[in-house]
């Protein structure tokens, strides 16, 4: 058998295989890649339903911050462990930076709700809303 023959072969395997695969674990959508704790925290806390508090949303919307915006921080955010309380009780509490932005969240991680307690930033000293 010639080497370019074997190739051939091996080639053909690899795409049965891969077809193969692909038909069992191809089109599940509920997989992810969270290994790492921050990965894993910003994964939880997306999956719940986002509430703000009174003070959080008037920073929000005095920035004019849109869906957009707040979604860089559950995909591209960066938990600071060391600001965080994630055993605090009941509830754990975890801070949130924005990666591209001068942005920091302060989230509380309940059941089926993401809480933001508090909206900090370099702008948001100049807005007037209560703490």
């Amino acid at each position: 058998m010639k080497v370019l023959q074997r190739f051939k072969y091996y080639g053909v395997g690899v795409l049965i295989g891969m077809g193969f695969v692909y038909a069992l674990f191809g089109q599940r959508s509920d997989l992810s890649c969270t290994y790492f704790p921050n990965a894993r925290v910003l994964s939880h806390l997306r999956q719940g339903s986002l509430e703000l508090t009174d003070s959080a949303a008037c920073r929000i919307d005095c920035l004019e911050l849109d869906s957009t915006d707040m979604a860089g921080f559950w995909w591209y955010g960066d938990v600071d462990f060391r600001a965080s309380d994630p055993r605090r009780e009941p509830f754990g509490r975890y801070f949130i930076g924005h990666q591209s932005e001068d942005w920091n969240l302060l989230v509380e991680n309940r059941d089926t709700v993401t809480l933001v307690l508090d909206f900090q930033g370099a702008k948001v000293a100049q807005c007037d809303c209560p703490k």
